[in-house]
């Protein structure tokens, strides 16, 4: 499997657009809706400029875009959010992404603690940071938190 991640650069907007706007993204998302078109270029330039504490990078499977992988990140501690497109889901590209993620934040912003909000519904997104030894924390109405220390 050719698993790559490189950070999102402006030509990606379009891709980071429409993978931000699919239904089964935005539902597990902290803002489940769609985002408009300005709304969308203005927090990607935020995050591209470094000033939005964000790393984001763009998951590649053989070539081709496949979903991002984002670290919101503060002092030492890093919130990890993913999304794939539905026909890479279920074939290992996420969990390989979030560990070359995770190590290159290690890496870059020495990175401590990797924190996952994961939607209560999102049963495969709870399973998959348990497989990458998160551990469960606590939960609300609607978001599981998972811990990893480094």
């Amino acid at each position: 499997m050719e698993i790559e991640i490189r950070k999102a650069n402006e030509s990606d907007r379009m891709f980071l657009f429409d993978l931000r706007n699919k239904n089964y993204v935005y539902n597990n998302s902290g803002t489940p809706r769609p985002v408009e078109w300005q709304e969308h270029i203005s927090w990607l330039l935020k995050v591209l400029s470094g000033e939005a504490n964000k790393e984001l990078f763009v998951i590649e499977f053989e070539g081709k875009p496949a979903g991002q992988v984002r670290f919101d990140y503060n002092g030492t501690q890093a919130i990890v959010n993913i999304s794939l497109l539905k026909e890479f889901q279920g074939k290992g590209i996420a969990k390989e992404a979030i560990e070359k993620g995770m190590n290159k934040m290690i890496e870059k912003e020495k990175i401590k603690k990797f924190i996952a909000e994961i939607h209560q519904d999102n049963i495969a997104s709870q399973k998959l940071f348990e497989k990458l030894g998160f551990e469960f924390q606590n939960q609300d109405d609607v978001w599981k938190n998972y811990e990893k220390r480094i």
